[in-house]
């Protein structure tokens, strides 16, 4: 794919609202990191049991609570609070050692950004933790607006999404993520939809589009 120009595309009649999500989407390899920190909180507590990584891939997306309950069978809810406290405590470090920007993340949100467009970002991850992670992989310069909502539901994602829109002046929505309920959020909202399939696996989806490479939205700027 050749480099993008940003003069290349030229402005609609109204700006065009880009929604984001975050993991899996513009950052990559946080799944190292959590499998780094629930093994070392598995080794603190004494089990034997440790999280393979296609164990972090089939889990990816659930809670925490959710990683130890599957691992050990019949464990006590307090002490799984316990254990997820902690894998907070070292999630921080781990990602630093591990996240990175998605590959043409950083040269896609820019080149839509001096386009005269709008990027948001809208993940169930909890604020301080999203605006933690934007810093850390570079692209909170390219956003707008971050919106961590903490335990998502599509409607709620629907919802932010809707009251963001309505607050400005957007000729069209646009939405990126890379789960069914991204999607879902989006169609609910009027966007436009992009499934994005890092592994290219050959999924069933509803979304107007699914890519593998984030450049390939920057169709949406052209007239």
């Amino acid at each position: 794919m050749q480099e993008s120009d940003p003069e290349s595309y030229q402005m609609t009649e109204k700006p065009i609202l880009f929604i984001w999500d975050f993991h899996g989407v513009l950052e990559k390899d946080n799944e190292l990191a959590v499998q780094e920190a629930t093994n070392a909180v598995l080794e603190e507590y004494g089990y034997d049991v440790r999280a393979s990584f296609e164990d972090i891939m089939r889990l990816y997306g659930l809670k925490w609570q959710d990683y130890f309950r599957h691992l050990i069978p019949g464990i006590d809810d307090p002490t799984v609070e316990e254990m997820v406290d902690r894998c907070r405590q070292l999630g921080r470090p781990a990602a630093a050692r591990h996240c990175k920007p998605r590959d043409n993340a950083l040269e896609t949100l820019s080149t839509i950004q001096e386009a005269g467009h709008t990027n948001i970002v809208v993940s169930n991850t909890r604020q301080r933790d999203l605006e933690f992670f934007m810093d850390l992989v570079g692209i909170t310069a390219f956003i707008e607006s971050a919106h961590g909502i903490g335990d998502l539901t599509r409607w709620r994602k629907t919802e932010v999404i809707k009251e963001y829109a309505r607050s400005h002046d957007y000729g069209r929505l646009v939405v990126i993520g890379d789960t069914e309920k991204d999607v879902e959020a989006g169609l609910n909202s009027g966007a436009t939809t992009y499934l994005f399939n890092s592994l290219g696996e050959n999924r069933n989806t509803k979304a107007h589009n699914t890519i593998h490479d984030l450049r390939e939205v920057l169709r949406d700027l052209h007239p």
